[in-house]
């Protein structure tokens, strides 16, 4: 009985004490955050090349400019005054007469040469044949004037003149192609003796095309007499092809 006394006295106890004004509790007053700044935005800078080390070139020093005496005092000229260049152009030669075809034409008292069948003329080739320039084709006689008279002339007997460029120009024989020439056409070659009677044969000269006043230089030479026979010079027609 006493138990349960006691138990009822604590429940009433119990009671009582939840009936009591409630116990206000104190909350913390919330601090403010920090306000969030934006960070700026990372802009990438560009990667620079280093110039290569630039070498300035070390010129002549300028020499110095006379000086001039004019009524006993000494004047610089006038630095800032024109400059003119005399230019002087390539002289134009003076046209040749050009030499009749059959003719004969005596060198010396040895030989005769004529200028024979075809007007001399300038072509791109000799059938496989090409040359660096054009091609000079011509084709002469020569004829021993003694009845006793028998040589073989060598190639530098044939020597062809002309004028490039206001300047005199030499062009020795071309003889691989005046033999081929000559065994086209089946004519003797410049081996052959010169007899009273004589022969024809074709002389090629590898030129350029834009030489004028063609001259054939005409000085027999043999294996014999190594000083020319005699000097001949021929003014050429040409005819361009």
């Amino acid at each position: 009985m006493r138990r349960i006394l006691l138990l009822v006295s604590g429940l009433l106890i119990l009671i009582s004490g939840c009936m009591q004004t409630p116990v206000e509790l104190e909350l913390p007053t919330p601090t403010a955050r920090s306000t969030y700044t934006l960070m700026p935005t990372l802009t990438v800078m560009p990667t620079y090349t280093l110039q290569p080390t630039l070498t300035i070139p070390v010129y002549p020093t300028a020499t110095t400019r006379p000086t001039f005496a004019i009524n006993g005092s000494e004047k610089q000229p006038d630095s800032s005054a024109p400059v003119y260049m005399t230019v002087t152009p390539f002289a134009e030669p003076t046209k040749l007469i050009p030499v009749s075809m059959e003719q004969e034409f005596p060198c010396g008292k040895w030989l005769g040469i004529t200028v024979t069948y075809m007007i001399p003329k300038l072509q791109g080739t000799l059938t496989e044949h090409f040359p660096v320039g054009k091609f000079l084709l011509m084709r002469v006689r020569l004829r021993g004037l003694q009845e006793d008279s028998n040589v073989k002339l060598l190639d530098r007997s044939f020597t062809l003149l002309g004028s490039l460029y206001g300047r005199n120009i030499r062009i020795s024989l071309d003889r691989p192609n005046s033999d081929y020439a000559n065994s086209r056409w089946e004519t003797p070659k410049l081996d052959t003796p010169i007899g009273f009677n004589g022969y024809e044969t074709f002389i090629v000269f590898d030129v350029n095309p834009l030489m004028t006043n063609y001259e054939l230089l005409f000085e027999p030479v043999t294996a014999e007499q190594t000083d020319p026979i005699c000097s001949l010079s021929l003014p050429l027609p040409i005819a361009y092809y």
